[in-house]
Parts: C-alpha cells; structure tokens; sequence
C-alpha cells in the first residue's frame, strides 16, 4: 500500500494562492532517438524536502541535469515561482538559485554524503567506530535549517531508508516517466521498491554455495609499505572469497597490488602454482586475472569511448589478427554479453559516459565475462548502484563460481558478502583479522570489521 503525504511540509497558509517555488512541466528528453524522459511533471513548494527515487536509468540524473542547464529539454517548461526560466549553462542555473551536487562530486567518492559532510570533524564511540546516527540526527537539523530559511531541496538517495528521516514526501520515476508523487515518507520500503521497478520486490535471492575446487590463488605474506602486511590466503576454484573492511583497511590497496597496479610489495603471488610478480595489470590479464575497480569511472571505464570498444577492451587478442580489430567480430561478443547482462543502451557505438552508474557498471563486468579470466577481483561492484542491479551483479557472481572461476569479492558492506560469499576474510588495518570458513552471522561480522584488535 502506497501512502500519501497530506500537507506540503513547510508550506505557509497562504501558500494556496502562490505559485509552486519549482515547477518542471512536460519535460520530454530523446538521446539518439530514445527518450529516455517522456513528459515528466514535478512539483517542488517552498521550504520543501523530496525525495527523488528509481532505479539506474530511470531518468534522475537526466532530469537534474535539465533543471542546472547542463541538457537542454526537447519539450516542456521550467518555472520558477511562477515564471517561465531557460538555463544554458550550471552557471545561469546557479545564479537563479539552482544548485546541484552531483554524486560523482564527493570530497572522497568512497565516503557517504553524511561522512563527507563531517570530514574532520566526525562523531565517534569508544573504539573509533563512526556514530552515523549522530551524525544523521545532525545532518537533520542542518536540513531542518536550511527549509526553515526557505530552501527546497531535492534529495536523490538509492538509501531508501534514509528517506523517512529526511524527506517531507517522495516521488518516484520510472522509465522516464513519473509513477507516483507526493508519496508519505512513511510509506514501507517495499512498496517504493516496487514502484521503482514496476514489480513486487521479490524475496532476496539465496544462492547455493558449490563444494570449491583446486587452489587457484595463493597468496603469502604479503606486505607493502603501511599499505597492508602479512597477508595470507587461498581462492579455489568455483568459490567466492569475500574480503571485508571499513574505509581505510587496505582491502583496496591489497587488490590493487594483486592486480599489479601496485608494485614494491614482498611476499609471494602464485596462480595454478606458479609464482608470479606482476609489474602492470596488463601482465596480470595475460595470467588469467581480471579486476573491477572501486573507482570505475577514473580506473574501470574509458568515459570518452563508446560501449562497445569499453567491453571488448580486456579481449582483443581475440577478436583482432595481424593488429587489426574484426569489427563484425568485437560487436557481435558485445551484443551477446551485454545482453545477458540486460545493459540498458541505445547504440554499442554512443559513449559509455552517458549510461547511468548500474549499466557502466555492468558494462565493467561484461568485459570480464568476454575475457573470461580465471581470477576475477570485484573492489566494491555494488557501490552507488539501486537494488534490482545489486541483485543482478550478486546473481552473475554466483554463476561465475558455479563455472569454476574464482572470485574475491571485496566490500565495506557484510550484509551483501554474506548474500555472495562462501568464506569471509576480515581487514582491518592493513592485516587480515579473522577468517570464517563458514557463514557467520551479520552481528558477528560486523563486529569483527569495528572492534580493534589488541595484537
């Protein structure tokens, strides 16, 4: 059941008589003949605070864009108090009061909104273990500051449950039209993820764990700098190991090490038994490795080309002879694979940069899935992406581990490596802390990431 917001919070008494503070009229927006708006409606009163939801691609950001001047509308209006405004750039956008930050523009993309707000100067408990309740309870207050001195914010999160605690009332889009508006924040988390979908959320998928074969990796002693020491341990074929760690653990520099993207460690690297030292990642593809960085728009993506070249780009010893590229070849794999991956695209040809964060996502993984290697290392693959494709990338890990690749999937979030994982590493500080052969308990694993260690 969908429920409604009765009042427009902050709204003054008068306020019936007076023109919305934002209104966006029939906004229709086609990329390469595929619109990706399709007359959008939204309403935004003074002193207001909406949430802004849908899945990767359902037009947000499209939408936002429009708003700051940064795309041009193909059809529609835009009205500020009343008054019919056009923006060519951010820069007239900011000068009639409209300003957005965009998520790629955090201080430190791997920190939330909330932990970069109060960068330096962070609530914490005993242990150092960052109280984000407090600091939510103060971002509230901020935004309750900011209304109270007639500011209306639009608030885009794939965090639904912050959308209680923050929002006067939320709208959703799908598809590039406008489902459901006015929502009540107290509206069940369920019934809003099916309005972003379309569909019932269907219960969170369990996957049958695979008895793991021979070792594929070993790694000893593995140390570099301050970076990470001493670290130890096996992936097998068909496993998925998940490495865990708050912010600051290594896990990140320890991934990039293996890959070769980082040399001056010592300790030993083998793959099928034979010990190897990688001094580039490209040396690390030709020995059966594959990696998805955390950053995947600076280190996993080439943002000025297109779709397809981005995928192909881990296998053209396979689709090239003699140095050059069979084209037919190269779009054909693309086409296979990023259908199976159900990538929203218009063309293979269009720039990767304008799909939204799940597809370049995906696209990252549909390369790995045509290179085929046998050690594949996911840093963070679910960050920043909504929940139906979190699901999809846990579900396409499984398969690979059900193929026999192996997998070390590293994550800040236990609830999601306890979905994919067979066993769990715990980081912290750079050394591995605890290793659970079996499943543990959410509880007991977040536990193990926050607690510092007496060693």
């Amino acid at each position: 059941m969908i429920e409604y917001s009765s009042q427009r919070s902050g709204a003054k008494k008068d306020l019936d008589v007076k023109p919305p503070l934002l209104r966006m009229e029939n906004i229709s927006k086609s990329f390469l003949g595929v619109k990706v708006l399709d007359r959008v409606d939204f309403t935004m009163e003074r002193a207001e605070v909406v949430a802004f939801l849908g899945a990767n691609g359902a037009g947000k950001s499209t939408l936002m864009k429009i708003l700051c001047g940064v795309y041009h509308a193909d059809e529609g209006r835009i009205l500020l108090d009343g008054k019919q405004a056009s923006f060519n750039n951010p820069l007239q956008a900011y000068g009639a009061g409209i300003s957005v930050v965009h998520q790629e523009s955090s201080l430190i993309p791997t920190l939330t909104i909330i932990e970069n707000l109060f960068l330096g100067r962070e609530y914490s408990r005993p242990g150092g273990v960052l109280d984000e309740a407090a600091m939510l309870k103060e971002y509230e207050t901020i935004v309750g500051e900011l209304k109270s001195q007639g500011m209306s914010i639009i608030f885009i999160t794939h965090f639904l449950d912050e959308v209680k605690s923050i929002a006067d009332s939320a709208t959703v889009i799908r598809d590039g039209r406008i489902v459901a508006d006015h929502i009540s924040p107290s509206t069940p988390i369920r019934n809003i993820v099916a309005l972003m979908l379309g569909k019932e959320a269907s219960e969170r998928q369990t996957y049958a764990k695979a008895s793991p074969g021979p070792v594929m990796m070993e790694v000893r002693d593995l140390t570099r700098g301050n970076e990470f020491s001493n670290v130890s341990f096996e992936l097998r074929a068909g496993e998925v190991l998940g490495l865990v760690g708050v912010v600051g653990s290594g896990k990140t520099e320890l991934a990039r090490a293996l890959f070769g993207a980082s040399q001056s460690h010592t300790g030993t690297i083998r793959l099928e038994g034979r010990q190897l030292r990688f001094k580039s990642p490209a040396q690390a593809v030709k020995q059966g490795m594959g990696m998805a960085p955390e950053d995947r728009k600076t280190l996993g993506l080439i943002l000025e080309h297109d779709i397809e070249s981005n995928i192909s780009l881990s296998s053209l010893g396979d689709i090239a002879r003699y140095g050059f590229i069979n084209g037919n070849k190269e779009k054909n794999r693309a086409a296979d694979v990023a259908s199976r991956l159900s990538i929203k695209y218009v063309d293979l040809k269009q720039k990767i940069k304008f799909l939204s964060g799940g597809n370049q996502q995906k696209c990252v993984l549909a390369r790995w899935l045509l290179a085929s290697p046998q050690v594949l290392v996911l840093d963070e693959p679910t960050r920043g992406i909504d929940v139906a494709t979190k699901e999809q990338i846990y579900a396409i890990v499984r398969d690979l581990a059900a193929k026999g690749k192996s997998v070390l999937y590293l994550s800040g979030d236990p609830a999601e490596v306890l979905i994919v994982a067979d066993r769990i590493m715990v980081m912290q500080k750079g050394r591995i802390k605890r290793v659970f052969d079996t499943v543990p308990t959410e509880d007991l694993l977040l536990k193990e990431m926050i607690e510092v260690s007496n060693e």
